[in-house]
Parts: structure tokens; sequence; C-alpha cells
């Protein structure tokens, strides 16, 4: 998405997002040869992809430490849209907009919003980043295939369902339509629900498998989950810990199962509200 504005030397970009994980992970594979940094108000800045330790900087700072680095760099700042209207913030870039160019430095401000200060409105090119495309969307449903075996019946519906969520609301929509499908006395809720439990999933059951697909991601290398990522005995969580005795522990991994292979249908619990996708 910036690649071409690294070559051409751009020195201040602002990208507006809810995902900064999603834009930054992605950015750095495509950062033109340039030394990745990231800065946050409460960590600092170190550079990406090393294991290099976090180091202190004052967003005042900021503009000044990234001139007097490396060269070729591109900085990933968190949240720097509260700082980027103060005087002496709009100073010090002032100051060293040759120097990025000279050196081969980007600033890319990564934030929900762009308000930029009219000292800075022609010197720094404002993108949005979009949320995941239909074949991004496509991609994520052919791994779930490929990982479960489970054939949605109609794709184009699961993908128009899921099209306008970010990565996180389609983690958390998903997990919820996943949990609410095995309340038992629920409307919709299947019968093999009713049959074999008596209570279905505990509050914190969202929670569980939010967390434990999270970590597995990690474990994978991605920054977001992917639902095939989500391991099959973690759908314990959704089962009540009184009924996790050995005996059962083949009844709860056989529920579990059957539980995902209700994706589909929690999916197409995801609609359309004013604008907005939340989960049925």
């Amino acid at each position: 998405m910036i690649q071409d504005y690294l070559k051409a030397g751009y020195p201040v970009l602002s990208v507006r997002t809810h995902e900064p994980e999603r834009f930054i992970n992605g950015a750095v594979q495509q950062d033109n040869g340039r030394t990745p940094y990231q800065w946050d108000v409460v960590r600092g800045f170190r550079q990406v992809g090393n294991g290099a330790e976090w180091q202190e900087c004052d967003p005042f700072d900021l503009p000044n430490a990234a001139a007097k680095g490396t060269e070729k760099a591109v900085w990933f700042l968190r949240n720097f849209h509260f700082w980027i209207n103060e005087p002496p913030v709009i100073q010090a870039i002032q100051n060293n907009l040759s120097l990025y160019k000279t050196k081969g430095i980007t600033l890319v401000i990564v934030s929900p919003e762009a308000k930029l200060p009219l000292e800075l409105e022609r010197e720094v090119v404002v993108l949005d980043y979009p949320l995941p495309s239909r074949a991004e969307l496509k991609s994520i449903l052919a791994g779930l295939v490929e990982s479960t075996g489970i054939e949605p019946e109609d794709e184009a519906a699961v993908l128009d369902a899921a099209q306008g969520l970010t990565w996180e609301e389609a983690e958390n929509a998903m997990a919820l339509a996943l949990v609410r499908q095995t309340r038992v006395g629920e409307p919709g809720v299947p019968k093999f629900i009713r049959d074999w439990l008596s209570w279905g999933a505990g509050p914190r059951a969202v929670q569980n498998l939010i967390i434990g697909g999270k970590a597995r991601a990690l474990l994978f290398g991605r920054v977001h989950v992917l639902l095939f990522l989500v391991p099959g005995r973690q759908f314990q969580a959704l089962v009540p810990g009184e009924q996790l005795q050995r005996e059962r522990l083949q009844l709860v991994e056989h529920v579990a199962e059957e539980v995902l292979e209700l994706f589909v249908t929690a999916i197409d619990g995801v609609e359309r509200a004013d604008g907005r996708f939340q989960a049925g």
C-alpha cells in the first residue's frame, strides 16, 4: 500500500485505520528495503523483526530521533495523531523534512483519524487502509476448508456476510456466534446440543476462544487469528468444567467437532446494521 510512496521518497504519510497491527505487519513485508521501526507512547521505539529492546522516546522528541537514526528507514508511529497538532512537533517535522528526504526516512502515522495542522497539510499524504477484501476473505475460507474439510454450502453468502469486518470484529463475531450455538434453550440451537448438554458455553467461552486462538496464531507467526488456527480441543471451553471428567472427554471432543461444523451458520449470523456488522 505504501511501497510506491517509499520509493518516491515521501517524508511523512498518515494512514487511517482501526487495524494498526494488520497494517504494520503487511507494510513491513513491502518496506522497499528500508529498516522498519515502530513507536508508541508507552513503550517508545524499536526496530521491527530483530528482537530489539524498546527504547524510551518522548513524542515531542520523536521527529528528531528519527532524523538522527538509520538511513533508509520507515517509522510506524502508532496513534501519533494526539501530538501532530502540537507546535513543537509541527516545527520539528518541518525542520527535518529535507533531512528525511536526503536520508530516505519516512514517518508513517498510523491512527484511526488524520486531522493535520495547516502547516503540514501539503507535506503529509493521507491514505485509508482498506478492510479485508473479498479475495482475502476467500483465502481465509480456503484455509479453513483445507484444514477442517468443511465445505460451505454457499461460499458467496459466507463471503458476503463477512465482508466489511475488521479482523478483530470477525474474530469476536465468529466466536460469539459459535458460543451461542451451544446454549441450550436458545433459538436455533441444534438438536445434538439439546440432547447432549445441560448448559453449554460458560460466560468466559468467547474470551477463551479468542485468547487461545491468538496464542496459536503467534505460534504460527501470524498477527491475527484465522479460524483454522483455533485448536479443536480449545472447544472444551464451550462445555462447563464439571463435564470434563475423563470418561466424558470423548463426548466433549465430539461436541467440539459438531460445533465447528456450524461455521457457516456462525458466519451467516453476522448481519449489517447501521452500516456496521454485528453478531447475530
